[in-house]
């Protein structure tokens, strides 16, 4: 049986180790700037959805006293034709070509 804290071993693994520095300094970093950009897009995220939400109280508030008068209707198709602006392109060729595109990425992670 070989001793697990044998000289030879210990090289190996630290040669291993040596070999492996730049790579594991690239991910930590790209880890880092993840998290962080992750991190920012949540907190913007969040500010924008409280300004939304004030913005519908106060001309709730505003309608109810009559102050305003709001045609929900148009609301409702102007916020639908602004978020329905990019649509799915399905053209074969598309998506054959973003299959083509994801499948060595699939084999990869398998």
């Amino acid at each position: 049986m070989s001793n697990p804290n044998a000289p030879e071993e210990q090289d190996k693994v630290h040669q291993l180790i040596e070999k492996s520095k730049p790579i594991l300094k690239k991910f930590t970093f790209s880890s880092l700037m993840g998290y962080c950009g992750g991190l920012t897009a949540k907190k913007f995220t969040k500010a924008a959805a409280v300004v939304i939400g004030v913005a519908f109280f106060g001309l709730q508030g505003l309608a109810y006293k009559g102050l305003i008068d709001i045609d929900w209707k148009k609301v409702q198709s102007s916020a639908v034709s602004a978020v329905d602006t990019v649509r799915f392109n399905a053209d074969p060729s598309y998506v054959a070509g973003f299959a083509a595109s994801v499948m060595p990425f699939l084999n990869f992670c398998s």
